[in-house]
């Protein structure tokens, strides 16, 4: 049974050159996976989606459309905040183009959506400060390049952390829980995409790692601040890998076709995407890639996962 919309189903390729692809046209808002932080706290509902944002429980039941009333719109790369009662996303559901993302706000039940960016540029990949109190996001420049700026959570208070004008985008920033560092994704010396982190205000810049022509995205702090999981891709394989805040200690923990990880907030699992026969599956496992086990299928692509922390 298919529950989301058609078009979801075709939204990306199976080739790292649609990496390339994306990089050139700066379509900030649908580059592969979110980057997110699993900030502490119990094991609340999963958001995920490409066209509506929705949610399921823990154990994949229960799913619910949160923005079921904008049919011609993408809604997507949801963000929980630290407490748990917010989802930042990016839509185009304001624009005149598709595809031009800003950023929203809502509720975690997806009641009082409020747009909080407006720059003719497309913008995504929110990410909560641990306080609440800030975002940072991702936006494109004209042909390539990219900015990742900070701003208040009411969409005041802009400014630039970072800028470069060529080389694929920065896109897919990630809070660390304890506030001290910012994850994003970049280019590296060896023409592919890597992560490094950075402080919020700027300074301390550090690449964690160089796939050497391949992309490694989606970067998601574990709950205590200490390890990072993120996706790694060449040509036709993706899979997810951990490593430790500074770089040390890279491994990889699947070997399917698998992107797109997240914490929970528990620390005690992580969720995925994996790609079935057609579409990509909602998936949990252990940190160290053990008991891995489907958790939700749609019919259509279920990506973009990230889990909800409760008190």
């Amino acid at each position: 049974m298919s529950i989301g919309r058609s078009r979801v189903q075709s939204h990306r390729g199976r080739s790292l050159r649609r990496i390339w692809v994306l990089a050139s046209a700066l379509f900030v808002g649908a580059l592969p996976s979110p980057a997110r932080a699993a900030f502490p706290g119990s094991n609340g509902k999963i958001a995920f989606g490409w066209a509506d944002i929705v949610t399921v429980d823990k154990d994949g039941s229960n799913f619910t459309n949160l923005t079921p009333n904008t049919p011609e719109s993408v809604d997507g790369e949801p963000a929980w905040s630290a407490d748990g009662t917010k989802i930042a996303f990016s839509s185009d559901r304001a624009s005149a183009f598709r595809g031009n993302t800003d950023i929203w706000v809502m509720n975690a039940d997806g009641s009082n959506p409020v747009r909080i960016t407006s720059s003719p540029a497309k913008e995504g990949w929110p990410a909560w400060s641990p306080d609440g109190q800030f975002i940072v996001f991702s936006r494109g420049e004209e042909f390539f390049g990219g900015q990742i700026l900070i701003m208040k959570a009411d969409g005041s208070e802009v400014r630039q952390l970072i800028r470069i004008t060529t080389g694929f985008p920065l896109t897919q920033p990630s809070w660390s829980p304890d506030g001290t560092l910012i994850a994003f994704s970049g280019p590296t010396p060896h023409y592919g995409i890597g992560i490094y982190v950075i402080k919020p205000d700027g300074t301390g810049r550090k690449r964690l790692t160089d796939p050497s022509g391949g992309g490694d995205l989606a970067a998601n702090w574990s709950p205590d601040s200490k390890r990072i999981v993120f996706s790694r891709s060449f040509i036709d394989t993706y899979n997810i890998w951990t490593m430790n805040a500074d770089g040390s200690d890279l491994k990889p923990i699947t070997s399917g076709d698998d992107e797109h990880p997240g914490w929970s907030p528990d620390g005690t699992k992580i969720v995925f995407e994996r790609l079935g026969a057609e579409t990509w599956d909602l998936w949990t496992m252990n940190p160290d890639g053990s008991e891995q086990a489907p958790l939700f299928q749609s019919g259509g692509d279920d990506v973009w996962p990230n889990w909800q922390p409760l008190p």
